[in-house]
């Protein structure tokens, strides 16, 4: 595993090194991430593949036609259209 040491800079931020985002990952700019913490401590990057396009969850999503919805969304839809 390769490991890089980077300082946090004043604003809050950390640049992933060129050869990590490159070789290792596929990563381009642009790309949106989920950061959490974990329970040891560790924080965690999470590539997001899309977000709804009704409430931005990013969890649960459905393509269709190059957009995405979330089950949450889609079901109040199936709702509403079965109510008429």
């Amino acid at each position: 595993m390769e490991q890089f040491n980077k300082k946090l800079s004043k604003s809050g931020s950390i640049t992933l090194p060129a050869a990590m985002r490159r070789s290792s990952f596929g990563i381009d700019s642009g790309e949106r991430f989920r950061i959490s913490v974990n329970n040891e401590g560790s924080i965690v990057l999470k590539r997001i593949q899309g977000e709804c396009v009704f409430c931005k969850s990013d969890v649960d999503l459905i393509a269709h036609a190059g957009r995405f919805v979330c089950s949450g969304c889609l079901r109040m839809m199936n709702e509403k259209t079965r109510e008429g």
